[in-house]
């Protein structure tokens, strides 16, 4: 969910700049209180978040710009828009971790699920890009990283939201990059365009997770979620198509990198660091990220507040650091520092420190994804209960090389872990990624039998080697042998994901049978 823009709030960029400067120093002062014993930052049991982000089809399978009439139609706050018309967001509630935590994620996930599909069933399929109105037929619900019907006539300005925080960030990201931009994946296929709108930013839709995380224990954590990040997309990887082309493991990876890229030619070639980012070193502390984005990037929406944070913090008050959260909130790192406020389990409104885990696709079903979850919430765990730090053995450049390997390749990828060396996804499941989630996720006070449950669907997966992405490639390349053309199995495989889909039954045990053409 992201910040909420007022346009006329907009301050000059000098103005932006020392109020950033003032978070910043609030910020580093109440670090280095609740280090010396004040208890400043919410530091009580662990809790975690989830969104999701959805697409919106009609009965050909096609994009549905029908984002503000479902949204009516589903009449839950929970329920928000996307940068796409034809997208919209899902924001579980915040959940505990322990017990059986996992399986209320399930059925928080489910439950808005099954209702959100009957009202968007009500409303009519009005079809995104140029070409006749359907006029009739029903809207559909799918949670895929990439919409694999997506073609690129679809991603016009007509195709964005109006809501204000996403128009004033196209136009800001346009005004930086000064041109249209150059978007060039080679995969499986090459494909080269241009890029002249952020609305196809939200052509990748994700599932992002959160972790509140104690101030002492940030750096640990987060170093342990970028070390994780190359096998965790591509156990989960579940974008191989966009455009019509057959691209990388998880094409939302590089799709986001180069549709958000501020940098024209000139600053790409002096290496300025890019907005999207999976970062270029291990932190010390939640501060190193904060001061970086603040040094590093220039910024794109400047929006201030009346708040004074140094004052509110000297009044008693905690300070929403209003002008940081924008900022950050423009700087796309893959794993990402997020400070908020919320009541603690007293009710007390408190500050706390959050990973916001960015990595995963949508889908391809609740169950799916609580299983990625439970996966990346007990790896870390575990890892920063037992000092696995990749800082000493472990190049941060050698790890970011292997996130983009396992984005591009998945299953297929090798990757480098501390006491394995090199080695292959799977064997890195089975030998150590489920028995760290195992212990981590006991240490979290998860029940054994729901922990148990949630990695089997991990651990199904790599053994099958049957992802969401190898199930589309699959399905699409039996249809095509059969003589259909790609936007024919495309659309023809879409229909049968949205059918599997709907069933709950996780990706590993999908039938790969070719499913009859639309």
């Amino acid at each position: 969910m992201g910040t909420e823009v007022n346009s006329d709030a907009l301050a000059s960029p000098r103005a932006y700049r020392e109020k950033l400067d003032g978070c910043l120093e609030t910020l580093h002062a109440m670090h280095a209180a609740h280090l010396g014993g004040q208890a400043i930052f919410d530091d009580g049991p662990p809790r975690a978040g989830l969104e999701l982000e959805l697409a919106l089809v009609d009965d050909r399978g096609e994009p549905a710009n029908v984002g503000d009439a479902a949204l009516r139609a589903i009449d839950d706050p929970a329920f928000v828009p996307e940068i796409g018309r034809w997208t919209i967001e899902y924001n579980a509630p915040p959940f505990a971790l322990e017990g059986d935590g996992l399986d209320a994620l399930t059925s928080d996930l489910e439950a808005p699920l099954d209702r959100a599909r009957s009202a968007v069933a009500t409303i009519g399929g009005t079809r995104a890009g140029p070409g006749p109105e359907p006029g009739s037929g029903r809207a559909h619900v799918a949670m895929v990283g990439i919409l694999p019907t997506l073609r690129l006539e679809h991603l016009g300005a007509e195709a964005m939201t109006d809501a204000v925080r996403y128009r004033e960030l196209d136009h800001a990201v346009a005004r930086a990059r000064g041109e249209d931009g150059d978007l060039v994946i080679s995969g499986v296929e090459e494909l080269r365009a241009t890029s002249s709108c952020m609305v196809e930013e939200g052509a990748a839709t994700s599932t992002q997770l959160h972790l509140k995380v104690a101030p002492e224990r940030f750096a640990a954590t987060y170093n342990a979620a970028q070390l994780f990040a190359g096998p965790q997309v591509a156990l989960a990887a579940n974008s191989p198509f966009f455009a019509g082309h057959l691209l990388w493991a998880e094409t939302r990876i590089p799709l986001f990198t180069q549709v958000v890229d501020t940098r024209g030619p000139e600053l790409r070639r002096q290496g300025v660091a890019p907005r999207v980012t999976f970062g270029h070193r291990w932190v010390d502390s939640v501060l190193d990220l904060f001061a970086e984005d603040v040094d590093l990037y220039p910024p794109l929406i400047p929006q201030t507040s009346d708040e004074d944070p140094a004052r509110a913090v000297a009044d008693g008050k905690v300070p929403a650091l209003t002008e940081l959260l924008m900022h950050t909130s423009t700087v796309w790192r893959w794993n990402r520092a997020v400070y908020d406020v919320a009541p603690d389990t007293t009710g007390t409104l408190r500050p706390h420190l959050r990973v916001e885990n960015r990595i995963l696709p949508a889908g391809p079903t609740p169950v799916d994804m609580v299983a990625n979850a439970a996966l990346f919430y007990g790896v870390v765990a575990q890892m920063v209960a037992t000092g696995i730090d990749p800082r000493g053995s472990i190049d941060p450049s050698t790890t970011a090389e292997d996130f983009a390997r396992c984005a591009r390749d998945g299953l297929h990828a090798r990757v480098t872990w501390p006491g394995a060396g090199e080695t292959s996804v799977p064997a890195l499941v089975h030998e150590h990624l489920l028995p760290l989630a195992e212990a981590g996720l006991s240490s979290l006070g998860v029940s054994e039998a729901v922990a148990r449950r949630h990695l089997d669907v991990v651990e199904a997966r790599a053994s099958t080697g049957q992802t969401g992405s190898v199930w589309q490639t699959t399905v699409v390349a039996s249809l095509e042998a059969a003589g259909a053309s790609r936007r024919e199995a495309l659309a023809a495989m879409l229909g049968r994901y949205l059918e599997l889909s709907e069933t709950g039954e996780p990706v590993h045990t999908w039938s790969l049978e070719a499913p009859a053409r639309r």
